[in-house]
């Protein structure tokens, strides 16, 4: 059965509840809230780090399998079940960092523009020197040249105008990849201009299909 963030919240409580602190007070109904605002916050999942400032090692075994899943290394959903495509995004963020953002198609998506076809992947943007590895459904590309997020429905996700051009230098299809970018500029969403900044200063990889535009 699906558990919500309460009985995981009451679970830890009680786990908790036998922790004393260094001036002998029990702390569990002080780290209550913390835990309950934290999954709010990340629609119910929670790093493997984040787990362990709420409980030990053999308490955290004890829920996984039970009441929490395993979605990506250190990443767990405090619920069991299927996920929703906003779980998959979270997760991909959790499991790339702070500075992660949602990039490519996925923010596309995000910013709800047309004609971006379905895939399975989570595609993320992090810093150079993050040093995270693509894994399972989330696929990592790494720049030095990070941009500003904009947090679109409370996920931060990569400007319109550089995922655009991420998604048209390495989509497959051109038909496709022009498709929406083609829709992004009629719209008005993103101007001939700030696309020609974006050129000059992205990568020579995938630039001569972006020119051709």
């Amino acid at each position: 059965a699906v558990c919500t963030t309460r009985l995981i919240a009451s679970l830890v409580h009680t786990l908790l509840a036998r922790r004393v602190t260094r001036s002998g007070q029990r702390q569990g109904v002080a780290m209550h809230p913390q835990l309950e605002a934290l999954l709010r916050g990340q629609d119910k999942l929670i790093t493997r780090q984040q787990a362990l400032e709420f409980m030990t090692q053999s308490e955290l075994s004890a829920v996984l399998g039970k009441f929490w899943q395993v979605i990506l290394p250190g990443v767990y959903a405090t619920f069991t079940g299927d996920l929703t495509d906003r779980h998959r995004a979270r997760a991909a963020l959790l499991l790339a960092g702070d500075e992660a953002m949602l990039n490519d198609a996925c923010a596309l998506r995000a910013h709800r523009s047309d004609f971006v076809p379905a895939e399975p992947y989570q595609r993320v943007l992090v810093p150079d020197h993050v040093q995270v590895s693509s894994r399972e459904f989330v696929v990592i590309r790494r720049t030095k040249r990070l941009p500003k997020a904009l947090y679109v429905d409370g996920l931060p996700t990569a400007p319109l105008v550089r995922a655009v051009c991420e998604f048209v230098m390495r989509h497959p299809d051109e038909r496709d990849a022009f498709a929406v970018l083609a829709s992004v500029v009629q719209r008005g969403r993103v101007t001939m201009e700030e696309l020609a900044v974006e050129i000059e200063r992205g990568p020579n990889r995938g630039r001569r299909r972006l020119l051709r535009f």
